[in-house]
């Protein structure tokens, strides 16, 4: 059996449970993910969400963190929000993804 790992879910996951998304992750079977979807979460009234926001700093070094782990056949950027982040994102991503070979 194969799966979706969200990583905004796993971030918000993570800190709704206590538990430092690193830890989070590797006890997941990574092993199994075909596909990777990214977003920025962000806070609100206190607590994490997912917002489909611009990837920060920390995003993009989980999906470094899951591309080392595993071998996905498709990753997703999910953002809804400028053209001109969405380019930027799109471009850093691709990066990324020549690296790990995706």
């Amino acid at each position: 059996m194969f799966f979706l790992l969200d990583i905004g879910h796993a971030r918000v996951s993570a800190a709704r449970l206590g538990e430092d998304v690193l830890d989070y992750l590797r006890n997941l079977p990574l092993n199994r993910v075909v596909q990777v979807h990214v977003s920025g979460p962000r806070m609100r009234d206190g607590r994490l969400f997912d917002a489909h926001e611009s990837l920060q700093e920390a995003d993009y070094e989980l999906l470094e963190f899951v591309l080392e782990q595993t071998q996905p056949q498709v990753v997703t950027l999910e953002y809804i929000r400028e053209r001109e982040s969405l380019q930027k994102q799109l471009f850093r991503l691709s990066d990324f993804l020549n690296i790990y070979s995706v």
